[in-house]
């Protein structure tokens, strides 16, 4: 399943490539620094999110990142909630590729930037997880946080793709 998704993203992904390569040292707040609030699972959405930032030339990871991770990576949370609401991963990552456009030049930035969003939607589940008695942040918790904020551009893709976040939010939570 993973293989195919990243395929279809190389697909779908505009050529960019001008020759130019920009490298600079940020010392914004980077998922390197966050890393060990997570599970492996966690840390693996983590890594592809800001992946999916570098393919397609962000010097930024935002929501729509934290998104396509949670989509490529093998989950059984988010297979299942979009099981129970008669949708597909496939469907919401072309809708997430549809919203997003490449950045000019090819960029190597050392950390990339992590957008207000991505922190507060990181501060939220690890917030969760705390109430929760819980120790690590899982691709659930990273769900609730993104489907909790209606400024998200996640939450405007699983409203636009027919899945009601307030019900996706709960059917997350009847999880345990």
């Amino acid at each position: 399943m993973q293989f195919v998704f990243r395929a279809l993203l190389k697909w779908l992904t505009p050529g960019r490539l001008t020759g130019q390569v920009r490298v600079r040292h940020e010392h914004h707040n980077s998922f390197s620094s966050l890393k060990k609030q997570f599970t492996p699972l966690g840390k693996r959405i983590l890594k592809r999110a800001e992946a999916e930032a570098r393919r397609w030339n962000h010097e930024y990871i935002g929501t729509e990142h934290l998104l396509l991770g949670l989509l490529i990576e093998d989950d059984c949370t988010t297979a299942n909630l979009l099981r129970a609401f008669n949708a597909n991963a496939r469907q919401l990552v072309l809708r997430v590729v549809r919203l997003i456009s490449s950045g000019p030049d090819a960029v190597t930035l050392v950390r990339l930037r992590l957008l207000p969003q991505v922190r507060k939607a990181i501060h939220n589940a690890s917030a969760a997880v705390h109430a929760s008695g819980g120790k690590k942040v899982e691709a659930k918790h990273l769900l609730l946080a993104l489907l909790s904020d209606s400024e998200s551009l996640a939450y405007h893709v699983f409203k636009s793709s027919g899945i009601e976040p307030d019900g996706a939010r709960h059917w997350l939570l009847g999880l345990g």
